[in-house]
């Protein structure tokens, strides 16, 4: 009985490593960060549409123990890097992650608004808020949150 559940355990781990592998070839896959500002965007919602797959399948929640720590901020990154009805991406369980669902701003006086309104943004103001919301904002948020992510990948597909 106890080789039984154990073994039905490493087969769920098995299946969870797995899932994290194809999360990880997904967000190599978004290559390196635009440098165009306007490109920004679209690989925005690109990222938020690989996270919100994965955190619609469910967090990791039978990590062995020694990676429990790991597990906890592995999950903790794709909260904060998914779904969410008061965040940037403002979507559903299933929905695809679009320009008109993914909301940028509220730094430096900028009103929050859709990332399709910043990408047809023509305002003359100096510096487009697009390119300060697109350096500022985006940037480092889909930056960090990815080398995280991708570490912690590692960490468990290491293990």
């Amino acid at each position: 009985m106890f080789n039984r559940l154990n073994s039905e355990k490493e087969n769920n781990w098995k299946q969870e490593v797995k899932r994290i592998k194809e999360l990880k070839k997904r967000l190599d896959s978004l290559g390196d960060f635009p440098s165009y500002y306007k490109d920004t965007y679209p690989y925005a919602v690109d990222f938020f549409n690989i996270v919100s797959l994965f955190q619609d399948e469910g967090y990791i929640s039978n990590a062995p123990k020694k990676l429990k720590d790991v597990q906890k901020e592995f999950n903790k990154c794709i909260k904060n890097s998914g779904r969410d009805k008061y965040g940037i991406n403002r979507t559903s369980p299933g929905e695809k992650v679009t320009l008109d669902n993914t909301y940028w701003g509220n730094i430096y006086g900028i009103w929050t608004q859709t990332s399709r309104h910043f990408m047809n943004d023509c305002d003359n103001s100096n510096p487009p808020a697009a390119l300060v919301v697109g350096s500022f904002q985006i940037r480092p948020f889909i930056t960090n949150n990815r080398q995280i992510l991708l570490e912690l990948c590692n960490k468990f597909c290491a293990a």
